[in-house]
């Protein structure tokens, strides 16, 4: 942005709309006047914060200079991106955009529907997940359910027996078949030994449940 000055070798000033119309060009004393042209102070943004002229460092000299904050504020910076940006990039922000409105949009129908999501995983919203110990014989199943009672019903295994159950899911599962690793028999049947009775059974006494005897 420009600032103009306008003088008269008298020593006089004024504003360049001053004056208008027939003679504006020349001062009351009968001289012409001139127009002088500065260019801003360098490293000043053209813009103004609450009515005040901006004072943060100019980042960007075209088509004016702007701070970054005005640059961006003004459109300037979306703008030259789409204008000037390489195909590649174009084509990432697109994608991004578009991917990201679906997931909202599938969110919002996911929970108006009556539906949460765990592990990456869609259940019903009044549903919580639970990681399971369920014995038969010297073995104990290590699995995840919404429904352990419909689970315990799919089994055709005689004898079950649900030793414990804690919350967690897909996830949580997958920690505990690790922590147990040595221990697999085939599968989520694990052998019913050591580390894993000890942890069976530190379940059951936060919920007040007597501890196994083997």
């Amino acid at each position: 942005m420009a600032l103009y000055t306008v003088s008269c070798s008298c020593g006089r000033t004024m504003t360049p709309d001053g004056r208008a119309g027939r003679g504006a060009y020349r001062c009351g004393c009968g001289m012409r006047i001139r127009i002088a042209v500065h260019a801003s102070p360098k490293g000043q943004c053209v813009g103004t914060h609450r009515g005040e002229p901006c004072r943060i460092v100019v980042s960007h000299s075209e088509p004016f200079p702007l701070c970054e904050s005005h640059y961006e504020s003004s459109g300037l910076k979306e703008y030259h991106f789409w204008r000037l940006g390489a195909p590649e990039e174009i084509r990432r922000e697109i994608s991004d955009r578009v991917v990201n409105g679906i997931r909202a949009a599938l969110a919002k129908e996911v929970e108006e529907a009556g539906y949460k999501k765990v592990d990456n995983r869609y259940i019903r919203a009044d549903k919580n997940p639970i990681v399971y110990f369920i014995r038969s014989g010297n073995l104990v199943k290590i699995g995840t359910t919404i429904d352990l009672i419909g689970r315990m019903k799919s089994f055709n295994l005689p004898d079950l027996v649900v030793l414990a159950t804690e919350p967690g899911y897909w996830k949580r599962e997958r920690e505990i078949h690790l922590q147990f690793a040595e221990l697999r028999h085939e599968r989520e049947w694990f052998r019913l030994e050591g580390p894993l009775v000890d942890y069976i059974n530190g379940i059951r006494a936060q919920h007040g449940v007597p501890a196994l005897v083997l």
